[in-house]
């Protein structure tokens, strides 16, 4: 008899002790890549361009901000994620990056569905699309624009001379902000 009263004492004192806990505020930043891009007045006049789903290498498709240390680790930065996977945040990047230099006019990008009144399509294949711990960032993608299912348009980017830190958050996203500008201007030029 004892030792059931003993137990039930020992579980309502963890439950208590469970309860009593005070929460712990989350300090990670959630960053949107490219979110502080608008759109350049010119947008509306240039032929629509849907920016379609992207494919990125499996190591950077989650929430994880990651890079690759000097010995081919990969490491992430504990204190920030992103927003939603990189494989969804790249078309609304991609399409901000567009517009705002005035490459593109693009009524929607992936997830959502491409309109009617939109007969190309953007498709990207990031090969490489990551920084190293030694300041350098690199871009390398293939890129195709559809348009009734045939590809007329199609190039690979290879970003130069990004340079980042090697440490600091803000240094990494304004480096791949400048590869997806790199690879939003050259994409602008053969449409």
């Amino acid at each position: 008899m004892k030792f059931k009263i003993s137990c039930l004492l020992t579980i309502s004192l963890l439950f208590t002790a469970c309860v009593n806990l005070e929460p712990q505020p989350d300090d990670t930043l959630l960053i949107a890549l490219g979110s502080e891009l608008t759109p350049s007045e010119n947008v509306s006049k240039l032929t629509p361009l849907y920016v379609g789903r992207v494919q990125v290498p499996g190591f950077l498709d989650g929430n994880h901000i990651q890079y690759r240390s000097d010995d081919d680790v990969v490491r992430s930065f504990d204190e920030a994620r992103w927003t939603e996977n990189l494989s969804d945040a790249l078309p609304r990047a991609l399409a901000a990056h567009l517009q705002s230099g005035a490459g593109a006019n693009v009524p929607a990008y992936y997830p959502w569905p491409n309109p009617k009144e939109v007969e190309q399509t953007l498709s990207v294949q990031f090969e490489r699309f990551s920084g190293s711990d030694a300041g350098v960032f690199t871009l390398v993608a293939r890129w195709q624009i559809e348009s009734a299912g045939e590809a007329i348009l199609e190039g690979r980017h290879v970003s130069e001379d990004i340079k980042w830190d090697g440490r600091n958050l803000d240094s990494y996203l304004a480096a791949m902000n400048a590869g997806l500008s790199g690879l939003a201007a050259e994409i602008s030029t053969q449409l």
